[in-house]
């Protein structure tokens, strides 16, 4: 019976889990960042919503080692042939070397890397939205659990007791492969609404008419399919592009991925032309963030945009223009 939990890396999601976890289970956290771990015990830290910082952190991995099982979220920097760096991971690993209770990965890794370290015992991805971390913990549509041997049925009722009830249980390779494989799926139906209302730019008609009854068949669903701005973020590009990294190693390149890729990232221009023929003296951005809910700025498509036509010599400003952009695209 697991009664104290760890959770190694406190950023945006760590944090998040960790104070889930502090809800039914005596949790400790652990990061090497002093400064972050100051502003957490001083409760400056910048949090979302429904988080709760009453949970003590610490640098010490004695400490850690004193829980049943310890959650490992800590990043995974892209590499430039795609695929993630597991060089944290190796480090946390390094300091557990004596560890006795479960270990679990919730980091996004490429696939095979369970394999490299045969000291995790289970692949338990997070699938979270930023910017609605909490909720998407709490309520998940399932939680996966990759794992080899019979210690994912632990996992799973430290889950029940979070009120959490449906789940997945696969191998720790099949989960690696599932996490990545969802990702690409979202950006694909993204990028194919994008392409749709493309398509459709000089013609009369609504677009988002179009896309809302496509999207009304039960076999595409609404969700994620709505005209807009290209897909960015610190989760969906790297992962499209880790799969593409995955799919060169088993000799079997992925073409589908890559080039949903290549034409997501073509759309900025599009949205920069778009900006340019209203003839708008002052083009306005509510934000540069990477969407609605987040101050995160990685792969913003808003800030691309910005940037693109700054070099075209346009004049743009944070705020209201006399056309501005949100995160659906131009509004007058």
């Amino acid at each position: 019976m697991c009664k104290r939990i760890g959770v190694i890396g406190l950023g945006k999601v760590g944090i998040c889990m960790a104070s889930v976890f502090s809800e039914r289970y005596k949790t400790v956290g652990l990061d090497t960042d002093r400064k972050r771990l100051n502003e957490i015990r001083s409760k400056k830290v910048k949090i979302e919503r429904g988080v709760k910082l009453g949970f003590p952190v610490t640098t010490s991995y004695n400490t850690i080692k004193k829980a049943d099982i310890i959650f490992i979220i800590v990043p995974t920097p892209s590499l430039p042939n795609g695929n993630f760096s597991d060089r944290h991971i190796a480090e946390v690993l390094n300091n557990l070397n004596n560890y006795k209770g479960i270990i679990v990965l919730c980091s996004t890794v490429s696939p095979f890397t369970c394999k490299k370290y045969p000291r995790i015992d289970i692949y338990n991805p997070a699938f979270i939205a930023l910017g609605n971390v909490v909720d998407s913990f709490k309520k998940p549509d399932y939680v996966l659990i990759g794992c080899d041997t019979d210690k994912g049925k632990i996992l799973e009722e430290v889950y029940r007791n979070l009120g959490i009830g449906t789940f997945r249980h696969t191998t720790r390779l099949e989960a690696e492969i599932i996490k990545l494989a969802t990702n690409c799926c979202v950006t694909t139906k993204i990028t194919m609404a994008n392409v749709i209302a493309e398509v459709c730019d000089d013609l009369k008609v609504d677009i988002d008419k179009i896309l809302e009854a496509v999207g009304t068949d039960s076999r595409i669903g609404n969700k994620f399919f709505r005209s807009g701005l290209p897909y960015g973020g610190p989760c969906f590009p790297r992962d499209n592009r880790a799969f593409v990294a995955f799919s060169d190693k088993t000799n079997k390149p992925c073409e589908l991925f890559l080039t949903v890729d290549q034409v997501n990232n073509a759309q900025v221009l599009r949205w920069v032309s778009k900006a340019c023929k209203t003839g708008a003296k002052k083009i306005g951005f509510e934000t540069l963030s990477y969407k609605e809910g987040t101050d995160i700025e990685d792969e913003s498509a808003l800030k691309k945009i910005y940037l693109e036509l700054k070099r075209f010599g346009r004049k743009c400003v944070i705020g209201r223009g006399d056309i501005t952009f949100n995160h659906w695209g131009i509004i007058h």
